[in-house]
């Protein structure tokens, strides 16, 4: 009931702003041109989704460029990443579940410049995508090259299409 309520206001306003166009196009001299209107549906934050930051994992590729994708396998996973060692921790107590998460991964270049990934937002709209924003920070030159990945565990509770959006400001 309450989706066709929403069906039908939706429809009730796509019709009144039609309309209207019309009218309004159709007032004036008869030589003037019309305007081209275009209705734009207007896409909402529906819910800010949770999720978790997997320390320790590095990228095992060597990217040429900017890599962004969402990974559901472990061997997909397993293909992309490795699991870095940290002296005095213990590093087994990573590991992600696939059976009910997926993976959302940045990863940059090889660079001479330190660089980290920090996310901002990750939104599910109601158009039905998800929004996973993220910056770049970049600190100082080092005397080796390095590259800079995120590893974002997400629950397949918020499943859907991921949009990608790098909030970094242009230099």
């Amino acid at each position: 009931m309450n989706l066709y309520f929403q069906t039908t206001q939706k429809s009730l306003l796509f019709s009144t702003l039609l309309c209207l166009s019309v009218l309004s196009c159709n007032q004036g001299d008869n030589n003037s041109k019309f305007e081209e209107v275009e209705l734009v549906e207007k896409v909402e934050v529906l819910d800010n989704i949770s999720y978790e930051i997997a320390d320790h994992y590095f990228s095992k590729n060597n990217v040429d460029k900017n890599l962004v994708m969402k990974i559901e396998t472990m061997e997909k996973f397993n293909e992309t990443f490795g699991m870095a060692t940290v002296m005095g921790m213990d590093t087994t107590n990573f590991p992600i579940d696939f059976s009910s998460n997926y993976v959302l991964a940045v990863i940059l270049p090889e660079n001479t410049l330190a660089k980290t990934i920090v996310p901002q937002d990750l939104i599910k709209k109601s158009d039905g995508n998800i929004e996973f924003t993220y910056s770049i920070q970049t600190t100082e030159e080092q005397t080796f090259s390095s590259q800079a990945c995120l590893v974002v565990v997400v629950s397949k509770l918020n499943d859907g299409h991921i949009l990608f959006i790098d909030t970094t400001p242009e230099k």
